[in-house]
């Protein structure tokens, strides 16, 4: 894809700096050739690429709290299943 847009760009360039004699002109016709590109890359993002949005629970901060709290009691209640294992 990037060859084509190359290739794009040089025969805008070559088409539209009056045989050579002002090349800043054909310059700019690949800039505003690149620019058309990139902004129909966006729309067509913006219009066909879709992301879920993140519904997932447990990522909030009041979460993130409740976990923390409830760390020790979880290590506790490991430690003791762990011996438990052990005794069997």
């Amino acid at each position: 894809m990037l060859s084509t847009g190359l290739g794009f760009a040089g025969t805008v360039e070559s088409q539209v700096n009056d045989q050579g004699h002002n090349p800043v002109k054909g310059y700019r016709g690949a800039l505003f050739l690149a620019v058309g590109f990139c902004t129909l890359a966006i729309v067509i993002n913006f219009l066909f690429v879709r992301m879920p949005a993140d519904t997932k629970e447990g990522w909030d901060e009041d979460d993130l709290k409740q976990r923390e709290s409830a760390a020790p009691k979880e290590q506790e209640k490991a430690r003791t299943e762990k011996v438990e294992v052990e005794a069997v």
